[in-house]
């Protein structure tokens, strides 16, 4: 293996164990979840989303409502839905009145 300067032949191998003990894990699964305005197509709410700028600095009323559109869209989302389902999750609404 190549090995920078001063690194000792022991070091390495200590490098080596922690990689092969973390690559040694259990099996990760990856859910691709793509939440973009495309999924608001035929969605009044698209336009008014897509048409904003994109700036660091939006109105009270804009960040809501996006924040509101990205919730919609994750929720509506199959992979995600997949994803809670084999994780054992369940999301339920928020009470009405609710803050938080």
């Amino acid at each position: 293996p190549v090995m920078s300067a001063g690194r000792t032949k022991a070091g390495t191998r200590a490098t080596d164990q922690y990689i092969v003990s973390v690559t040694q894990g259990p099996p990760a699964e990856f859910y691709a979840v793509d939440v973009s305005f495309a999924a608001l197509k035929g969605d009044p709410e698209f336009d008014y989303l897509n048409s904003l700028p994109t700036s660091f600095a939006l109105p009270d009323e804009a960040v809501d409502r996006l924040r509101a559109a990205a919730g919609r869209i994750i929720l509506a989302s199959p992979d995600f839905q997949r994803l809670l389902k084999d994780v054992g999750l369940k999301i339920t609404p928020k009470p009405m009145g609710s803050t938080r």
